[in-house]
């Protein structure tokens, strides 16, 4: 049998237009969202917002093609037409390849 848990906005997730997910080396869940990037830790989500001085290259109402984690720990919001975001988890702070118009 498996259990399944329901979460939404009134559990702290910061939107209910869920994109993709992934889960990291950690065991933390990664959800993109509408509205950004959310961290859960089994308990609590924790948002990363969009940052009105460093607006991401992939805006968060454009679905990223993938979210994947490096070996550094970092994740990667990628999208083939637009380019990649890289959340560091270590520092918060996100750092904007921009795609040469052919692919990353």
């Amino acid at each position: 049998m498996v259990n399944v848990q329901h979460w939404d906005t009134n559990d702290g997730l910061n939107h209910r237009n869920v994109l993709l997910i992934m889960q990291d080396k950690k065991g933390f869940i990664w959800v993109y969202t509408a509205a950004g990037l959310s961290r859960f830790d089994g308990y609590n989500f924790k948002w990363y917002p969009q940052d009105k001085d460093n607006l991401p290259l992939i805006q968060y109402h454009e679905a990223a093609d993938n979210i994947v984690e490096d070996s550094a720990g970092k994740i990667w919001a990628i999208s083939l037409k637009n380019g990649a975001n890289v959340f560091d988890p270590e520092s918060d702070k996100i750092t904007i390849y921009k795609s040469r118009g052919d692919g990353i």
